[in-house]
C-alpha cells in the first residue's frame, strides 16, 4: 500500500525529499508519486497532516495534530498488514509479532492479523521454531494459551534487529512498534549521534552509523516495554570515548523521548558501541595489525597469483577495517549488511579470497564471521582488483592496430583506442606492412586474422568502427591474456568453452546438496576436477551458500581445483529448495586457482540470467545442450 509507505518515509526524512528520491525508493514512476500524494492531500487534513511542496525541494510531511495522525497511521497500517504478503515476508512477520509480544499469541490471533488460514500459521511455526533453535531462541506453546518466545532479552533483540535491517526492504511492523517509529524523532537523534561522533573523534561509516541508530530506536522500544535485560552485565571498561558516548545518548533519550535506561541497560548500550565502533586515539595499538595483514595478503597472493599485498591503499584500508571487526568478533557483535546478496552476486570471485583473509587474521581466536562481515571485506578485494586492473591497461606504451580498410576507418580506430590506452602510442598498419611490427610493440589488435612469424606480441581481435560495447570487449579480452598468460584471447569464445554437452543436465531431484554432491564426484571421476573438489564445494555451500536470486546457483570450491576448466549445468525440474532458497538452475564452477576475471565474468553471464524477467519461460523450452547453447549465446551477446 503506497500510501502508508510514502508518508512513513516522509515521517523518518524530516527534511524535503525530491519526487525521483519518493519513486525511486517505492519503484514506480514519478507520475505516480503527484497522483498519490495528490490522493493523500484531498482527505489528510482532517486526520491532521498535510505533505506540503516547494519547488526545486520536493515534498515534506507536515504534521498539525499528532494525536490525530497517529490515530489514522495506526488505521492504515492495519490495513497494509491485510496485503497479501510472500511466503519470507509471512514468516518474518510472524517472527516479528512473537518477539516483540509480551504475552502469548494464538494461531488465530495470527492468522487474523495476516489475513491467511490457520494451517498455513501452523506450518509456517514449524520452520520459525528451527529458526529461532539457531538463535539460542525457544518458540513455547501452552494449551489454551497460544505461543511465545522464551530466551535472553539480548538473542531477542539481537534477532529483531536482523529481520529488521536484512530480510524484507520495507518489513512488515507490528502496530506497536510502528507507532513508536512514527512519535519517535529519529532525524533529530541521528542529527544528535553524528554530532557526538565528530566531537570525541570518532570513525565511523554511514553503514555502522545506520546499525547503531536501528539499535538505539528498538532499546528505546523494547525500554517502554518494560523488556529488559536481566542478566546483570559488568560495567565496561574500555575507551573513555564510548563511556562519554553513552552517558550522552541516555541524557537524550531521557530528556528529548522520555525513556529512562537503567544501569544495566546502559552498559548493554556502552557495549554494542565499542563493538561497532573504532576510536582514532586506538589506532596506534594496529600498527601490528597492519603487519599480520600484510602478511596474510602475501600468503594469498602465492596461491591466488594475485598482487593485493603491493597495494598500500588496500592495505591501509582493510586494517582501518579489520580493528573493530576484530573487536565485535570478540565482544559477539557483528554488523548487518543491507546490500549483501547483491555484494555476493557480483564479486562472489573474492568472497573465497575473503573467508581466506579473515581464516589468516584470526587464526588464534575461534571466530565464526557472518556472510553480511565478510560482504564488507570483500568489497575492498573487488575495488583493488579493479584498481590493478585499470594499471594493467595504463602499462601498454605501443600499439599496433591492423585494419584491413584502410582510410577513414582505419583513423576512428586509432583515435578510438587512443582514448582507452591514453599512454600509448597507436600506429595503423595495413596486413601487408603487418610483417614489419617489430618486438617493440607491447600489443597488437587486428580487425582481421593475423600470423605473425615467432612473435611473443599479444594479439587481440576487434571490429574496424568500434561501439562502446566492443570497446569494453577489448579491455576485457586483455584482463583475460593478463591472467591466463595468452597470447591471444576472446572473452565470448572463452565463455562458451566452459560449457560442454557432457556437462549438462536436465534434473528432477528435490535435494540440492546431494545433486552437487553427484555431479561434483562425476568432474572427479571423469578427470576434470582433483580428488577432494567434492569436499570442498560442499564445505563451502554449508559455510555461506551460493544462492543468489531467481534461483540462479553458482556453488564452487572452497579451494580451486581444476584439472580442465568447465562449469557443469545443471537444471531442476520441478526447482528444488535449500535454506528456504528456491533453486533452478545451478552453475558448478570448476576453474583454476588465480582466475578471478573469469570467475567475475561468470558471474557477470549468472547476473544476465537473474535479471533476465523470462527466465521460467526460457528454461521451460529447453529440452536438450543445443537449447541451453542458444540460450546461453544470447545472453553472453547481451555483453
Amino acid at each position: 500500500m503506497r500510501e502508508v509507505k510514502i508518508i512513513q518515509y516522509l515521517k523518518e526524512h524530516p527534511a524535503y525529499c525530491s519526487k525521483q528520491q519518493l519513486a525511486e525508493r517505492l519503484g514506480v514512476s514519478s507520475r505516480t508519486i503527484s497522483a498519490d500524494i495528490k490522493t493523500i492531500n484531498e482527505t489528510s487534513r482532517k486526520f491532521g497532516f498535510q505533505i506540503l511542496h516547494q519547488r526545486g525541494a520536493g515534498y515534506r510531511l507536515d504534521i498539525s495534530s499528532t494525536p490525530m495522525f497517529n490515530t489514522y497511521f495506526k488505521q492504515l497500517f492495519k490495513e497494509e498488514q491485510q496485503v497479501l504478503l510472500s511466503p519470507t515476508e509471512r514468516k518474518t512477520t510472524i517472527l516479528l509479532l512473537l518477539l516483540f509480544a509480551n504475552d502469548y499469541l494464538t494461531i488465530n490471533q495470527i492468522s487474523e492479523t495476516l489475513d491467511v488460514s490457520d494451517s498455513t500459521i501452523k506450518k509456517d511455526l514449524q520452520q520459525i521454531k528451527k529458526e529461532l533453535k539457531a538463535n539460542d531462541l525457544t518458540l513455547y506453546a501452552k494449551p489454551y494459551y497460544g505461543y511465545r518466545i522464551i530466551g535472553f532479552e539480548e538473542k531477542r533483540r539481537m534477532m529483531i534487529l536482523q529481520l529488521l535491517r536484512n530480510e524484507m526492504p520495507q518489513p512488515q511492523l507490528t502496530t506497536e512498534y510502528a507507532e513508536f517509529l512514527t512519535a519517535f524523532d529519529e532525524q533529530s537523534f541521528r542529527s544528535f549521534l553524528i554530532q557526538l561522533v565528530q566531537h570525541y573523534d570518532i570513525k565511523m561509516n554511514d553503514s555502522v552509523l545506520d546499525n547503531i541508530v536501528l539499535h538505539v530506536i528498538l532499546l528505546g522500544f523494547r525500554i517502554k516495554q518494560h523488556n529488559f535485560i536481566k542478566e546483570e552485565l559488568q560495567p565496561f571498561q574500555e575507551a573513555d570515548s564510548y563511556a562519554k558516548l553513552t552517558k550522552d545518548i541516555t541524557d537524550y533519550l531521557n530528556v528529548h523521548e522520555g525513556i529512562l535506561l537503567p544501569e544495566n541497560e546502559q552498559i548493554y548500550l556502552s557495549q554494542q558501541l565499542y563493538g561497532k565502533m573504532l576510536a582514532v586515539n586506538e589506532f596506534a595499538q594496529y600498527d601490528e595489525l597492519y603487519g599480520y595483514i600484510g602478511q596474510a595478503l602475501s600468503t594469498i597472493d602465492e596461491k591466488y597469483h594475485t598482487m593485493f599485498s603491493q597495494d598500500r591503499e588496500l592495505k591501509e584500508a582493510l586494517t582501518l577495517h579489520v580493528a573493530p571487526l576484530l573487536q565485535r568478533l570478540y565482544t559477539g557483535h557483528q554488523l548487518e549488511n543491507p546490500i549483501i546478496e547483491d555484494v555476493y552476486t557480483r564479486y562472489a570471485n573474492v568472497f573465497t579470497i575473503t573467508y581466506e583473509f579473515i581464516q589468516l587474521i584470526s587464526d588464534t581466536i575461534e571466530v565464526s564471521v557472518s556472510k553480511d562481515e565478510m560482504g564488507y571485506l570483500a568489497i575492498y578485494f573487488a575495488a583493488s582488483l579493479e584498481k590493478k586492473s585499470q594499471e594493467e591497461i595504463k602499462r601498454y606504451k605501443k600499439i599496433a592496430v591492423i585494419c584491413a580498410t584502410g582510410g577513414g576507418a582505419s583513423y576512428f580506430l586509432k583515435t578510438k583506442l587512443e582514448q582507452i590506452f591514453v599512454n600509448a602510442e597507436v600506429r595503423t598498419f595495413s596486413v601487408i606492412e603487418a610483417a614489419g611490427i617489430d618486438d617493440t610493440v607491447d600489443l597488437i589488435i587486428s580487425t582481421v586474422p593475423i600470423e605473425l612469424q615467432e612473435s611473443s606480441i599479444p594479439v587481440i581481435y576487434t571490429q574496424a568502427l568500434l561501439t562502446e560495447k566492443e570497446i569494453k570487449k577489448i579491455q576485457k579480452d586483455l584482463l583475460l591474456i593478463q591472467e591466463n598468460q595468452k597470447l591471444t584471447a576472446d572473452l565470448d569464445n572463452q565463455l562458451l568453452a566452459l560449457f560442454s554437452e557432457g556437462n549438462f543436465q536436465i534434473s528432477s531431484t528435490d535435494d540440492y546438496l546431494s545433486s552437487l554432491k553427484d555431479r561434483a564426484e562425476r568432474l572427479e571421476t571423469i578427470g576434470e576436477a582433483e580428488v577432494g573438489y567434492t569436499e570442498l564445494v560442499l564445505q563451502r555451500e554449508q559455510l555461506v551458500d551460493t544462492i543468489y536470486q531467481n534461483g540462479v546457483a553458482g556453488p564452487h570450491p572452497m579451494e580451486a581445483k581444476a584439472i580442465r576448466e568447465g562449469i557443469d549445468v545443471v537444471i531442476l525440474r520441478p526447482p528444488t529448495v535449500f535454506k528456504e532458497k528456491q533453486v533452478k538452475l545451478i552453475f558448478l564452477i570448476n576453474i583454476s586457482n588465480g582466475h578471478l576475471f573469469l570467475h567475475k565474468e561468470i558471474s557477470r553471464l549468472m547476473i544476465r540470467m537473474i535479471d533476465d524477467q523470462e527466465l521460467d519461460k526460457h528454461l521451460d523450452k529447453i529440452k536438450n545442450y543445443q537449447d541451453f547453447s542458444q540460450y546461453l549465446r544470447e545472453m553472453i551477446e547481451k555483453g
